[in-house]
C-alpha cells in the first residue's frame, strides 16, 4: 500500500482511487480565477454545504417552533462567528507563529482556522441571539 503524501503547497495535486483503478489524477486545487483571485474547490463545497443546510433549517423550522426569518437570523450571526472563532482558536493555539507579525492574524488564505473555535463562538452567538430575540434557544440547539 502506497503511502498518501499531501503537498504542502498551493500547486496541483494528484489523487488516487485504487479500488475504481484510478491512479494519480490530476486535481487543481483552484476552480477558478477572478483576476489574480484564486476561488478553491473546498471555498465552493463550503458555500454550498452552508446553502443546503439553511435550505433544510428553513424547510424544518416550523417543527422546532421557528419561521424562515428566525433561520436567516441566526445564519447572518452564526457565520461570521465560526469563521471568528475558528479564527481566534487557531491564533491562540499558535500563537508563537502571530508573535513576531501580528498583521497575519488577518491573512486566514494562508491558512489556520480550527473548528472547535467556529463551533464554541457559533454556540455562543445562538445563545446570545435567542436571548435577544426572545426564543426557546432549546428549540435551536436540539434537533
Amino acid at each position: 500500500m502506497k503511502k498518501m503524501v499531501f503537498p504542502m503547497s498551493l500547486a496541483d495535486t494528484n489523487v488516487s482511487f485504487p479500488g475504481l483503478g484510478i491512479n494519480d489524477l490530476p486535481i487543481s486545487r483552484i476552480a477558478f480565477q477572478i483576476g489574480n483571485f484564486p476561488i478553491y474547490w473546498y471555498g465552493i463545497c463550503i458555500i454550498l454545504a452552508f446553502g443546503i443546510c439553511v435550505g433544510l433549517a428553513m424547510k424544518q423550522a416550523k417543527k422546532f417552533s421557528l419561521n424562515s426569518d428566525h433561520v436567516i437570523d441566526f445564519c447572518l450571526v452564526i457565520i461570521p462567528a465560526a469563521v471568528i472563532g475558528a479564527r481566534l482558536y487557531y491564533v491562540a493555539f499558535t500563537w508563537k507563529s502571530f508573535a513576531a507579525d501580528p498583521i497575519k492574524i488577518f491573512d486566514s488564505r494562508s491558512g489556520g482556522l480550527a473548528v472547535l473555535g467556529g463551533v464554541l463562538l457559533s454556540f455562543v452567538a445562538v445563545l446570545i441571539t435567542g436571548k435577544i430575540k426572545k426564543l426557546n434557544t432549546a428549540n435551536i440547539l436540539i434537533f
